[in-house]
């Protein structure tokens, strides 16, 4: 009888290594570098030198990389834009979600303009005091809308008492209206969002 010395590894295949992939920023900002690391054992639990390690991201090969007499490798890659990224070595996959940066606003007169530009959501806080005014007339407030952020059609949101309405109209002009006419000085708080 013949006997063949085969080592395991070879016999095995790739179902001799494990994977253990991860990454420094799972939700980040646009900008910022993320660390792709993974350490490679065998099927006993000890770190693999010398093993080549192919990075991919979104389908496309990162690049190959050699681990250390830990088993350990990493790859620094810079979030260049907004997006869910998928990262995968061999079966094994991590992500990040990539974004610009959440809920940003500015300031208008008489409120504050949030925007989410990922989203392409605005949301606007408004407010105004009032000496009085008539019952379902339609007044104008200016243009306060940065050109940027305005709605593409009319959006309405509502104020917090008289049955008051703010809109917005796709050139940034905000007008209010009142279902109940009043004659004392009042405070009104508004909330519109929109996609813009």
């Amino acid at each position: 009888m013949v006997k063949f010395k085969v080592a395991l590894k070879d016999l095995l295949g790739k179902a001799y290594y494990r994977y253990n992939m991860g990454n420094t920023i799972t939700n980040g900002t646009k900008g910022q570098t993320n660390t792709i690391r993974c350490t490679v054992t065998n099927i006993f639990g000890n770190p693999v030198s010398d093993k080549e390690v192919t990075l991919y991201a979104q389908g496309t090969e990162v690049s190959t990389k050699t681990t250390n007499a830990l088993g350990y490798v990493e790859w620094e890659i810079p979030l260049n834009n907004a997006s869910l990224r998928l990262y995968k070595i061999d079966t094994h996959s991590t992500y990040t979600i990539v974004n610009n940066g959440g809920w940003k606003s500015t300031s208008i007169t008489n409120g504050t303009l949030y925007y989410n530009e990922d989203l392409r959501l605005c949301h606007l806080r408004y407010s105004r005091t009032f000496n009085s005014a008539t019952a379902n007339t339609m007044y104008e407030w200016g243009q306060l809308i940065p050109s940027g952020y305005r709605p593409p059609f009319m959006t309405t949101g509502n104020g917090n008492r008289n049955g008051a309405t703010l809109t917005i109209d796709s050139d940034g002009y905000l007008y209010g209206r009142f279902q109940t006419a009043f004659s004392s000085s009042t405070s009104f708080y508004y909330s519109v969002m929109w996609h813009y």
